[in-house]
């Protein structure tokens, strides 16, 4: 179930009006799960792994090792995270009816690479 507040909030002066914004913590998604390992080279050549091959490698450990330290504190593998974000990924399937006819001709074409 999800809730909305809204404030509404009246000045005479807009401009004079400076808001204090409060962000709220939010916990990681568990459906990025999926890392690019060389983010920095072109697309095409992306080899993307999975998240927890990625942060054992980082770590010069075995991916059982990297679980049970994942286990043991949840929150290295948040830091992986943050210090990668720009490699950490979650792969989308769109629905085929569901999308335009340009993106069903770029699902077409992503078929025959």
């Amino acid at each position: 179930m999800n809730t909305t507040n809204f404030l509404l909030i009246y000045a005479r002066e807009k401009s004079a009006w400076n808001p204090n914004r409060v962000f709220t913590a939010r916990e990681r998604d568990d459906r990025y799960n999926q890392f690019i390992e060389n983010i920095e080279t072109p697309y095409p050549q992306w080899k993307i792994t999975t998240l927890m091959k990625a942060f054992a490698a980082g770590k010069g450990i075995t991916e059982r090792d990297a679980r049970v330290q994942v286990k043991a504190k949840p929150n290295d593998l948040d830091q992986f995270v943050i210090r990668n974000a720009r490699s950490v990924i979650r792969l989308a399937r769109p629905s085929y009816e569901g999308v335009s006819a340009d993106a069903r001709k770029l699902i077409d074409e992503s078929k025959h690479k």
